[in-house]
């Protein structure tokens, strides 16, 4: 896989943090038409200043747009996914929680089905210990012995996890990545993907909807989580890679 970060994200090894938002909606009535920049525009979802980097790829069954400011929309049938870079940014300087917010509230008879909150952690191999570094990755999340029952190492690994929290379900994917540097050379990390998705559940569309917007407000909460997760229980102690609790 492979990561193009944006380039105002720092990929800072020495305090890792989350370096990528998107929040997505499913719907089984939301077609991609319904993101398309003029009724994003003039729905009030989107502010009119803002500028895109191009023209926007509208079509039935795909609508992507990328603004200046790093706010990027992408929609194909069924969904819609709202997705910015955090750093330099705060927490509280966030886009992408209230455009999402006020797409689900312009679109209040929509019939919501899930909303997915997905943080992302890139992680740096270090340069000076590269082959070092990726050989005790590929020993700490594959089982002793493992790699060595073929006559070659895995290429790439990817794990996938999942924790059953009170609130949602939180899917974590770990998984070798090459990241794209502003030289256009590609250095190997792990990319951490975090997917906290609630179901969302009623027998109106104002249920959902309330449902809904109850479940956005966990968004700050949600990333404390996974970044507590990846810190304490992945990065900052890699000999225990695997936590006891997964399923």
């Amino acid at each position: 896989m492979i990561v193009n970060p944006s380039s105002n994200v720092p990929l800072n090894n020495e305090t890792p943090d989350i370096q990528e938002l998107a929040i997505a909606l499913y719907a089984e009535n939301l077609p991609p038409t319904l993101a398309h920049l003029d009724f994003l525009r003039f729905s009030g979802i989107i502010p009119k200043d803002w500028q895109t980097t191009g023209n926007p790829v509208e079509q039935d069954n795909l609508s992507q747009i990328q603004f200046i400011n790093g706010v990027n929309v992408l929609a194909q049938p069924r969904s819609i996914k709202f997705f910015e870079a955090i750093a330099p940014l705060t927490e509280q300087n966030l886009n992408v929680p209230t455009l999402t917010r006020c797409y689900s509230q312009c679109l209040p008879h929509v019939l919501y089905q899930v909303l997915s909150i997905n943080p992302q952690i890139v992680m740096m191999f270090p340069p000076d210990t590269l082959e070092k570094a990726r050989q005790q990755f590929l020993d700490q999340i594959l089982a002793p012995g493992l790699s060595q029952e073929f006559a070659r190492s895995p290429q790439q690994v990817a794990v996938n996890l999942v924790y059953p929290l009170d609130r949602c379900q939180l899917n974590l994917n770990i998984s070798e990545v090459r990241v794209t540097q502003n030289n256009q050379s590609q250095l190997p990390a792990v990319l951490f993907s975090g997917s906290f998705n609630y179901d969302i559940q009623g027998n109106t569309t104002s249920e959902r909807l309330e449902q809904l917007q109850q479940a956005l407000d966990n968004w700050q909460t949600d990333l404390e989580t996974f970044r507590k997760l990846v810190r304490q229980r992945f990065l900052d102690r890699p000999s225990s890679l695997f936590p006891p609790n997964i399923l």
